[in-house]
């Protein structure tokens, strides 16, 4: 996975799982769970909704899909992250969590 987001810019998915549901009527697909394997012991697991999914957007070529953007809420859980993975970037700060705990940010 590669994103100006990211601090060294690429994330390396080993492999993955997803299970979903497609509503055409709703336009909207239903993400009971996409597992992402990070490597080593770390996955990324989602779920939530996706909003404004057609059909021509899933059946049109990558060129020729219409412009509209997609809403979603989803819910992230990074699981298993060794302390050596979280700062790779140097400088550092702790945040609050909402269960208490802390991030690590870049």
């Amino acid at each position: 996975m590669q994103s100006e987001l990211l601090p060294q810019g690429v994330v390396d998915i080993e492999k993955g799982e997803l299970h979903a549901t497609y509503a055409p009527e709703r336009s909207e697909v239903q993400l009971e769970s996409l597992t992402l394997d990070l490597g080593g012991d770390t996955v990324l697991v989602l779920d939530g909704s996706i909003g404004g999914v057609t059909p021509e957007l899933i059946a049109a070529a990558r060129d020729a899909r219409p412009g509209d953007h997609v809403k979603g809420k989803l819910n992230a859980n990074l699981k298993r992250v060794p302390p050596d993975r979280l700062a790779p970037c140097g400088r550092t700060r702790s945040a609050p969590a909402r269960d208490g705990g802390c991030w690590q940010t870049c």
